[in-house]
């Protein structure tokens, strides 16, 4: 049966009053922090195939990687265009000394643990052993005085060995900083939410120490910087520990502060 315009019109309204409005509820943000919300991100996490630690790993050192000139005087226009892989110890003197007929020096791997989730050592060519992509080819020759020439414990050649652990240092942590914020949605998975919660809580206190650990060791390469371009070293102070004996053993450590 046909119905007038206005009377159909009128039962058209009168169906749409009876319907319920239907309004898209917000989406509630991941209790994790992340600030995407549960249902696309800890919603299936439990599901979801865990990641091997020595994946982790290999997977951390991918995302984190970059290369950077840390040298004190180091812009686009003095840098030369490749960064190098820079070694953290003397490649010359020590690392030398330290492989064997392979070529091979024993590292510890922070990231790989035995049974008793202690850092095991790694076999690694000597060539490419503690290294890290912190000096353009230019400025790594800043460490020719430690490199090239004998160890005198000189003022200069022991800046230069405590400029090289906080330039590892610093450039470790950024390589953190950077992988972290892709890597806290790796750590968890196929874990119950229990765990989840305990491994992210993990995560932000390392990250939020990986920060600190950020800002005290660019303040530090921020002094050594001064006083190397300056040449001017009053105020600092070195401890020389003389062995003797075949070289078992070679590390790159800094210990002070400001």
């Amino acid at each position: 049966m046909m119905h007038p315009p206005t009377l159909r019109m009128a039962k058209t309204l009168t169906s749409l009053d009876q319907e319920p409005m239907k309004t898209k509820q917000p989406s509630k943000a991941c209790w994790c922090g992340s600030g995407s919300p549960y249902e696309s991100c800890h919603a299936t996490r439990g599901r979801e195939t865990s990641v091997p630690r020595n994946a982790l790993a290999k997977q951390a050192r991918k995302l984190g990687h970059h290369g950077t000139c840390l040298h004190y005087a180091a812009s686009k226009p003095s840098c030369s265009p490749k960064i190098i892989d820079a070694h953290t110890v003397q490649r010359s003197r020590e690392l030398r000394k330290l492989m064997n007929a392979r070529c091979e020096v024993l590292m510890f791997d922070a990231m790989r643990r035995d049974a008793e989730r202690l850092s095991t050592l790694t076999p690694v060519g000597w060539k490419n052993a503690s290294t890290f992509s912190g000096f353009c080819a230019k400025h790594d020759a800043v460490f020719a005085p430690v490199e090239n020439t004998t160890f005198t414990a000189t003022p200069t050649q022991c800046l230069l060995l405590a400029y090289r652990a906080v330039c590892y240092e610093l450039h470790t942590k950024r390589s953190v900083a950077k992988a972290n914020p892709r890597l806290r949605h790796l750590l968890d998975r196929g874990h119950p939410e229990e765990a989840q919660r305990l491994i992210q809580s993990r995560h932000r206190v390392a990250d939020d120490g990986n920060g600190k650990g950020l800002e005290h060791f660019a303040s530090m390469k921020a002094a050594i910087d001064e006083a190397l371009s300056s040449g001017i070293f009053q105020g600092w102070r070195s401890t020389v520990l003389w062995f003797t004996g075949p070289l078992r053993r070679s590390v790159t450590y800094w210990s002070g502060a400001l």
